[in-house]
C-alpha cells in the first residue's frame, strides 16, 4: 500500500541508482515532457486545422469535377478533352467505369486521421456514395454516379504534407539526439568521481594508491583537491605515531632485557620466577601496543587464496580440537599477514575457553563468510561490543588468569575493517562464541 504521506516512496526502487542514471533523468525528463506537449498540442491543434482546410479544398474541386463530369452530353466522344479539362482547372486525374452490374460503394477511411477528415468533407459536398483510397503518393476517390463510377486522383501531398511527418518525426528523434549528447558529456564527467571514489575506497581498505589527478567539474577537482589533502595528513600523522611508539618501544624493551638477565643470575625461586613472568608479560603488552598502533605490517596488498591462508593459520595449532569445513577456493585481495595474524587471534581467543572449535566457510556472489565457532562459556550479548574496545577485558564468563593485553579483538577487527569487511560476535549453535567474518571478494 503505497503511503499518503510520502506517495514516490512507491517509485523510488523503478529509478536508477547511480549518479549517471539519474543526471540522464534530470536532463532528459523535461525535453521529453515538453516535446510530448508540444506535438500534442501541434496534432490536436495546428494538424487538425490545416488537415480540414486542405481537405475542404480537395472536396470542393472534387466536387466540381464530378459536377463537369455529370454535365457533359457525351462522355465516350469528349472523355479526353473533359479529362484535360479536369485536369488543367482542378488539378485532379479523371477515370470513368461505366455502371454495369456495379457495386454500391462503402465509405472506408484507409489512411487515419487524414482520411476521416478527407471524408467527412467530401460527405458535406457530394450527395454520392464515395469511396476513399491510397496507393504510392495519389489519393484515389471513388464516387458511385448515376453515369457510373467516377475516379478522382489527387496529390498525398496536397493533403498529408511531407512537412509534417518530418516535423513528427523531429519531435521524436530530438529527445534521443539530446540522450546521446548527455551521455557523451556526462560520461567525462562522471569518470573523475568514479576514480575518486574507488581511490578513497582503496585508502580506506589500506591499499597502495594510484597518484590521482584532479579533473572534471570544479566542484569535483576541488573535492580531489581536499581527499590528497587529507590523506597525506592521515599518512603522517600515522607514521609520526608509529615512529614514536617504535622509540617508546625500544627505549622500554632495553631495561626489561636488562632485568632480565638480572633475574636469571639471581637464582631459581617462586618469587623470582613469578617477576621472570611479569616482566615477559610486559614484554608482550609492549608488542601488541605497537601492533596495535602501527596498524597493519609493512607490504602491499596482493591476491591471495584465502582458505589456503586459513588452513595454514590452523595448521599452527597441531592435536588441537579443530574441525574445518571449507567452501569452493577463492581469491581475495589482502595482505596476507595481517589476515593471517586476524585469524591466529581468534583461534587463539576460543581455544582458550573452549574445548572443541569449528570452522567453516560460505561462498557468495559478494563475499566469502568464516565462521568460527566454539563451545565455550560465550560472551555475554551486552558486552559483544565493548569485547572491541582497546584495553578491554572480560571477567567472569572470561577467565581473567588467562593473560592478555586486551588488544586480541581489537586488532582483529581493524584488520578486517582494513580489508572492507565486517566481523560480528554471536551465540554459536554449539553453545559457545560464533564469530562470523566477512570480506569482500
Amino acid at each position: 500500500m503505497i503511503s499518503f504521506l510520502h506517495p514516490f516512496q512507491y517509485f523510488k526502487k523503478f529509478l536508477p541508482k547511480t549518479l549517471f542514471g539519474r543526471t540522464l533523468i534530470i536532463v532528459i525528463a523535461p525535453v521529453v515532457f515538453v516535446q510530448m506537449i508540444t506535438t500534442y498540442i501541434f496534432v490536436d491543434r495546428h494538424l487538425e486545422k490545416v488537415t480540414e482546410l486542405l481537405a475542404n479544398n480537395i472536396s470542393l474541386r472534387t466536387a466540381e469535377a464530378v459536377n463537369a463530369v455529370l454535365d457533359s452530353p457525351n462522355l465516350k466522344d469528349h472523355f479526353q478533352p473533359l479529362r484535360n479539362y479536369i485536369f488543367t482547372h482542378f488539378e485532379l486525374t479523371l477515370e470513368i467505369e461505366e455502371n454495369e452490374g456495379a457495386q454500391p460503394l462503402i465509405k472506408k477511411n484507409l489512411f487515419a486521421p487524414y482520411g476521416k477528415i478527407l471524408a467527412q468533407e467530401l460527405a458535406k459536398k457530394l450527395p454520392f456514395t464515395f469511396l476513399i483510397n491510397s496507393k504510392d503518393e495519389d489519393i484515389i476517390i471513388s464516387i458511385q454516379t448515376l453515369k457510373g463510377k467516377i475516379i478522382l486522383k489527387e496529390k498525398m501531398k496536397h493533403l498529408a504534407p511531407k512537412t509534417t511527418s518530418l516535423l513528427l518525426w523531429w519531435a521524436v528523434a530530438t529527445p534521443l539526439l539530446f540522450l546521446a549528447i548527455a551521455i557523451l558529456f556526462m560520461r567525462n564527467q562522471i569518470k573523475p568521481l568514479k576514480r575518486l571514489a574507488e581511490a578513497v575506497d582503496d585508502f580506506g581498505k589500506g591499499r597502495e594508491i594510484i597518484a590521482i589527478k584532479p579533473a572534471g567539474s570544479f566542484e569535483v577537482r576541488k573535492l580531489t583537491y581536499a581527499f590528497i589533502s587529507m590523506k597525506e595528513r592521515i599518512q603522517r600523522q600515522i607514521t609520526q605515531r608509529t615512529e614514536m611508539l617504535a622509540g617508546v618501544s625500544h627505549d622500554l624493551k632495553t631495561p626489561l632485557t636488562r632485568m632480565e638477565l638480572q633475574l636469571a643470575m639471581l637464582g631459581d625461586s617462586q618469587s623470582i620466577r613469578d617477576l621472570q613472568q611479569d616482566v615477559r608479560e610486559l614484554n608482550k603488552m609492549i608488542e601488541d601496543y605497537l601492533a596495535f598502533a602501527k596498524g597493519e605490517e609493512d607490504g602491499p596488498f596482493e591476491e591471495t587464496e584465502i582458505l589456503s591462508l586459513l588452513q595454514s593459520v590452523i595448521s599452527l595449532f597441531p592435536e588441537k580440537p579443530i574441525t574445518f569445513t571449507p567452501s569452493k577456493s577463492v581469491y581475495v585481495t589482502a595482505h596476507a599477514l595481517s589476515l593471517k595474524r586476524a585469524f591466529t587471534n581468534i583461534i587463539e581467543n576460543a581455544l582458550k575457553y573452549a574445548h572443541s572449535l569449528w570452522i567453516s566457510s560460505h561462498l557468495t556472489s559478494e563475499d566469502i563468510k568464516i565462521y568460527f565457532e566454539d563451545n565455550g562459556p560465550g560472551i555475554p550479548a551486552s558486552k559483544r561490543e565493548d569485547v572491541f574496545r582497546p584495553f578491554y577485558r572480560l571477567e567472569g564468563s572470561r577467565n581473567s588468569e588467562t593473560g592478555g593485553s586486551g588488544l586480541g579483538l581489537t586488532i582483529t577487527r581493524d584488520i578486517i575493517l582494513r580489508h572492507g569487511g565486517t566481523i560480528e560476535l554471536k551465540k554459536s549453535i554449539q553453545g559457545g562464541l560464533l564469530v562470523m567474518i566477512s570480506l569482500p571478494l
